[in-house]
């Protein structure tokens, strides 16, 4: 069976033959859907739902996943308040393979804050064999590399001044001052 597309003459496929096709070459391109859907023309293949398919291809690649650029978003420069002691921080860890988060408010942003909350984690979840954070005081921090060292768990840094090399964790900060804005208003800064 064929499908007229002016000025093609295309072949219609099956739901598997159309999905193998996508998945070989957003392997090899890791393409939008739109590029997916072009290659398909190219090679004169035709599916109704292609672009339904395509869309689930490239949102269920784990490598399109990791490595997905952030919209570049100009923001104002202004002055970095400092906190006073009491107001309260956050750690979070989210595990790369699955996704899973945990938060834990905290009231310093030291060294000792970040080992105790390893030691916490270790409670209930083995102990990491390598953590990745960014380059904040309380990571990089003797205390903390101590506690690594001790433990051996291997530390990596993300780039500095670029929190796009640490993309998991963002969004899961995205995530929780989104939640935390729902619940209340005070709690978002």
């Amino acid at each position: 069976m064929y499908f007229i597309s002016q000025p093609h003459l295309l072949k219609v496929v099956s739901i598997a033959e159309f999905t193998k096709f996508c998945l070989e070459k957003h392997h090899k391109y890791h393409g939008s859907p739109k590029v997916l859907l072009e290659l398909a023309a190219e090679n004169k293949i035709f599916y109704l739902q292609a672009k339904a398919v395509a869309a689930i291809i490239v949102k269920n690649c784990k490598h399109c996943d990791l490595f997905t650029r952030f919209k570049q978003i100009a923001a104002p420069l202004q002055q970095i308040k400092t906190p006073s002691i009491g107001q309260v921080w956050h750690i979070d860890l989210a595990r790369f393979y699955i996704g899973y988060c945990v938060a834990f408010p905290v009231v310093y942003q030291n060294s000792e804050t970040v080992v105790s909350f390893l030691v916490n984690l270790t409670r209930y979840y083995p102990c990491p064999n390598e953590i990745v954070s960014d380059n904040g005081t309380s990571f990089i921090a003797e205390g903390t590399q101590e506690f690594a060292k001790a433990f051996n768990i291997k530390w990596h840094y993300s780039s500095k001044y670029y929190p796009q090399a640490n993309s998991r964790v963002e969004r899961v900060n995205g995530l929780i001052k989104k939640v935390l804005k729902s619940v209340d208003q005070t709690m978002a800064n």
